[in-house]
């Protein structure tokens, strides 16, 4: 493996364009191909990346590019209905494989991945890049290192309006599109990492006229034992609170709106219940009188704090770390992919074939329960990777 990782991207769409835009940010990696199913895309993401053509090869098609001995690793960043055909693909040509969440459309599809990565001893990681961002691993690090004590409670929903359209890959069915895919697995994959073991336990879907999913709530059983209540919702109907809190037995930890940008985050510490004291035992007198302590003198913070303005002002600080928390992390550059390539790269270089942050045995564990919701395994797709079976849309749109 070069010492500058050549990334190689399949789809030119709108995830795509955040990925090359955030790759620049990346110390050892760099824009080395494009392959889209018409060359004219693939061109116009390399100008939008601002590389010159001699230093990003752009392929009609994606087999070229996938045994090019001038990329090192792919980003798949197609429709979900042939994410499993393009990442068996390209480790078929013992390419490692970057893949857009989710990663396959069932958990059949993705143990049929994990099997062949294992074989080949290909890395393959599914691409949840919220699950690589710094606020998040320090929010992780916080509730693991016992900050807020047992988890008792994770409470996530995240939803924006989305237009039910067949023309958008997000909400078309037949590309894998649908809430429960695009947004609920957020939502999912944050609990399994925060909480590891999951376990089903109810779940309702709302669907709209032409059978796409456009509302989803599920009920998980978390961490050790199933002692963790996890409660999710996901929307393409409206705008959620778009917030993830955990809430434990001495405080609650949270992740600001948006939370799957992992923007910031916020650490309440609840007030501890003190039991009262026995009175010591001394040797003097029950009836002995205190000696009075000496007198202090008080300066203008002691002033401050016994005047009315100073309980007025204590008392608006309390409540508002009580409610809000105090705040915890820092905002990034960028879109965030940068950290998730960045992760993958320091796997390559370190001769590893899974990363630790999103293990396949991960990945298996979300698609079983994104199945679940959807009242059973999903089809496998019905579109060709490289177009052996002809779309039913004019023109596929691309992720």
């Amino acid at each position: 493996m070069s010492a500058e990782i050549r990334w190689g991207i399949v789809g030119a769409g709108m995830i795509a364009r955040r990925f090359v835009t955030d790759i620049a940010l990346c110390s050892d990696s760099r824009l080395a191909g494009i392959a889209s199913r018409a060359l004219d895309r693939a061109e116009a993401l390399r100008d939008f990346a601002g590389v010159a053509p001699e230093a990003c090869l752009c392929f009609q098609g994606y087999d070229d590019m996938l045994a090019s001995p001038e990329i090192d690793a792919i980003y798949i960043a197609l429709p979900t209905a042939l994410h499993a055909e393009a990442t068996l693909a390209a480790i078929a040509h013992g390419k490692p494989v970057l893949c857009e969440k989710p990663l396959a459309m069932n958990a059949s599809q993705v143990e049929a991945i994990a099997t062949a990565a294992k074989e080949a001893g290909v890395p393959v990681m599914e691409a949840v890049w919220t699950r690589t961002l710094p606020n998040v691993l320090e929010l992780r690090r916080r509730l693991e290192a016992g900050e807020i004590g047992r988890p008792l409670h994770l409470n996530a929903t995240l939803g924006f309006p989305v237009d039910d359209s067949p023309h958008k890959s997000v909400a078309e069915p037949s590309l894998g599109g649908g809430v429960i895919r695009d947004l609920g697995v957020y939502p999912i994959s944050l609990a399994q990492f925060f909480l590891g073991d999951l376990s089903y336990s109810a779940s309702e879907v709302r669907y709209s006229a032409r059978g796409t999913d456009r509302d989803m709530s599920a009920v998980l059983r978390g961490g050790a034992e199933g002692a963790c209540l996890v409660t999710l919702s996901a929307s393409h109907s409206g705008q959620l609170p778009n917030r993830l809190e955990i809430t434990g037995t001495k405080g609650r930890l949270s992740l600001d709106a948006p939370f799957l940008c992992g923007l910031g985050g916020r650490i309440t510490h609840f007030p501890e219940v003190k039991e009262s004291a026995e009175m010591p035992v001394t040797a003097e007198p029950a009836t002995s009188t205190p000696k009075p302590a000496p007198p202090r003198k008080r300066g203008l913070k002691d002033k401050l704090k016994q005047s009315s303005l100073g309980r007025v002002l204590r008392r608006f600080v309390l409540d508002r770390v009580r409610l809000e928390g105090a705040q915890i992390g820092s905002v990034y550059e960028g879109s965030g992919l940068q950290f998730q390539i960045d992760e993958f790269s320091r796997m390559l270089h370190r001769g590893e074939t899974e990363c630790q942050l999103m293990r396949l045995s991960d990945s298996l564990v979300v698609a079983q329960l994104l199945d679940r919701i959807s009242g059973g395994e999903t089809p496998d797709s019905l579109h060709g990777f490289n177009g052996a079976q002809a779309p039913t849309l004019t023109a596929m749109p691309s992720e």
